[in-house]
């Protein structure tokens, strides 16, 4: 594989680049208050199977859809190896435009502290696939704003050509920028009178044109606006829509983090795909590629434990899949500083030093266990009698994800299929079973997600 690429073009300018983890919303913090730590979290949920070594090639999915965003390329083996035993089937990472190109037209991958390259090989040979988004402005080009002009554009556009052609059969999952929406991650040229939005929409065109030169069969996402609570996140998916570019992409990825409970996103992915639809009939797959909650503090919000983040976890997830979000991607694997309090430091699902796998890491663990191969079934209640049961499906067997979306009450007449079940905690620590005749059944729920596995199958 080649290890630098040359290309001719570009305009030299000035930059101060934006390296930061990507996100900035709230988190979901639900309506009831933080219980407490919570039971410990079961450190075995059965055996884990070994990761498949076959990267999926159905490019409208990834294998059980649960992806983790990571800050570095290069870590030992012993932490990827972590990373895939939690069920792990995609990593999203920053691929920077200002650490490929540091001279123009010149593509290198290992510099900065960084190694593309051997980010791919590790992931690819554990059966976890890589997603990265193209980000962030050049000191190169446009004066270190983000690209405004039609040099700049065409300057970012041959990076992610040279990013294309370098990963051409890797199976890469592309995305244009990180929230562009959000001025943290998009610096605004001072002369320039274009709404960003309409930018975006510009480079994006440019961008998915010279990346399908390099290969043809490239998986593109965009435009990863959030969070959805902001009304500008909007605006970049209905410029992409009125520009064509919603018609170009291969799926339309958001960053739905919120301050209410995980199950509210379902609204907004109604609105979602309704505007896909007024634009491309046939539809687009909605992705969600980075979602997260911190038990650091957040102010005027109440903290939550690691407890009810693993909840959070489990339930954005559960939620995703019920409509029909193929990917769910949590931000973040790894702590990014050791202060309990600092909100930036506490979305892992591992602590800063990597020395305890939090109780976000066991949920992951479980749900990737148990749930693998299985595929959403039925929605038997979606809230309206105060509960949330959802039905997967595989061979004929059945598990069921229920939990309580009405915090006032404390059980819940609910449908379950006849059989016998068992309860399962979202750690994977089995509990009592349930004899059901396939009517109503009382169970006691709470905002934490439990599973019922049938008995005999």
């Amino acid at each position: 594989m080649v290890r630098m690429i040359a290309v001719k073009g570009a305009i030299a300018l000035l930059i101060a680049v934006l390296i930061g983890c990507g996100g900035g919303g709230t988190g979901g913090v639900g309506p009831a208050p933080d219980p407490g730590p919570g039971p410990s979290p079961n450190p075995d949920p059965g055996p884990s199977p070994d990761p498949d070594p076959r990267i999926d090639t159905d490019l409208t999915k990834v294998p059980n859809g649960l992806g983790v965003d990571i800050r570095t390329s290069i870590a030992p083996d012993s932490e990827w190896n972590l990373l895939a035993e939690a069920g792990f089937k995609l990593v999203r990472f920053n691929m920077h435009w200002s650490s490929v190109e540091k001279s123009k037209g010149v593509y290198n991958f290992k510099q900065d502290g960084q190694d593309y390259d051997r980010l791919v090989e590790a992931m690819a040979s554990r059966g976890v696939r890589v997603s990265f988004h193209l980000a962030y402005e050049n000191p190169l080009y446009d004066q270190g704003y983000a690209p405004y002009t039609a040099e700049g554009r065409a300057a970012f556009a041959r990076f992610a050509k040279a990013c294309a052609a370098r990963y051409k059969g890797e199976f890469i999952i592309w995305e244009i920028w990180n929230e562009p929406n959000v001025d943290q991650f998009w610096r605004d040229a001072p002369k320039s009178t274009t709404p960003r939005h309409v930018l975006y929409a510009e480079l994006a065109r440019e961008t998915i044109l010279a990346m399908r030169q390099a290969d043809p069969n490239a998986f593109i996402l965009g435009p990863a606006v959030g969070p959805l609570d902001r009304p500008e996140a909007w605006e970049f998916i209905r410029e992409m829509g009125r520009t064509g570019v919603l018609a170009m992409v291969d799926g339309v990825s958001v960053h739905p983090y919120r301050s209410t409970a995980p199950e509210t996103v379902m609204l907004d992915y109604d609105w979602l795909d309704d505007i896909i639809r007024q634009n491309v009939p046939s539809g687009k797959p909605v992705f969600n590629t980075e979602v997260g909650r911190s038990t650091g503090v957040y102010p005027g919000v109440p903290r939550i434990s690691e407890d009810q983040q693993a909840q959070r976890l489990v339930q954005t997830y559960f939620v995703d899949q019920a409509h029909g979000v193929p990917l769910t991607v949590w931000y973040n694997w790894a702590d990014l500083g050791p202060n309990r309090d600092e909100v930036h430091d506490n979305f892992g699902v591992v602590t800063y030093s990597r020395d305890r796998l939090k109780p976000a890491y066991h949920a992951a663990r479980t749900l990737s266990t148990m749930f693998r191969g299985f595929r959403f079934a039925e929605a038997i209640d979606r809230g309206l009698r105060g509960a949330y049961v959802l039905r997967f499906e595989k061979d004929g067997e059945s598990l069921l994800v229920l939990w309580a979306a009405n915090t006032m009450l404390s059980s819940f007449d609910v449908r379950i299929p006849a059989g016998t079940w068992q309860i399962v905690d979202i750690y994977g620590a089995p509990g009592a079973t349930i004899e059901a005749d396939g009517g109503a059944s009382t169970i006691a729920l709470t905002e934490k997600p439990i599973y019922l596995r049938q008995v005999g199958k």
